[in-house]
């Protein structure tokens, strides 16, 4: 059996497969990055339309944010900074950097990005909240 496809169809699959392009060149930049936090701070996120805010449980007077779901587990391994819930967000990467809204900093032997008070509004318009739930380890 011989198949025949028309133009109209090469075309359709040539614009499909441009457009699925865009969407991976995309988030080749983005990075996921996850937050551990307690009831109050979940809640807190939830009441400001998904968004951080300062104070609260953050060292330093900043946020950390974790690069990988191990660190995270690593972090609350000693049950200081175990929490019960557990955010996951996504950032380009193009926003963390030593002049940009987040900053890449070494907390016990991991790769975390922490967020300066300052830069937390600019930080929240421009994260995109992947999900949130009860954390699997605590």
């Amino acid at each position: 059996m011989r198949w025949i496809i028309g133009i109209e169809e090469l075309i359709g699959i040539g614009i499909i497969s441009h457009v699925l392009d865009d969407v991976q060149d995309k988030m080749e930049d983005k990075v996921y990055l996850f937050r551990n936090v307690s009831e109050a701070e979940l809640s807190s996120f939830i009441r400001k339309g998904y968004n951080f805010g300062i104070g609260g449980d953050s060292m330093f007077g900043q946020k950390q944010f974790w690069r990988d779901v191990n660190a995270l587990q690593k972090w609350m391994s000693d049950g200081t900074f175990k929490e019960p819930y557990v955010i996951s967000i996504l950032v380009s990467e193009r926003i963390i950097g030593p002049y940009g809204l987040a900053q890449y900093r070494e907390l016990d032997g991991n790769i975390a990005v922490t967020v300066d008070p300052h830069n937390l509004n600019a930080f929240n318009k421009a994260k995109t909240t992947v999900g949130y739930g009860p954390n699997p380890v605590y």
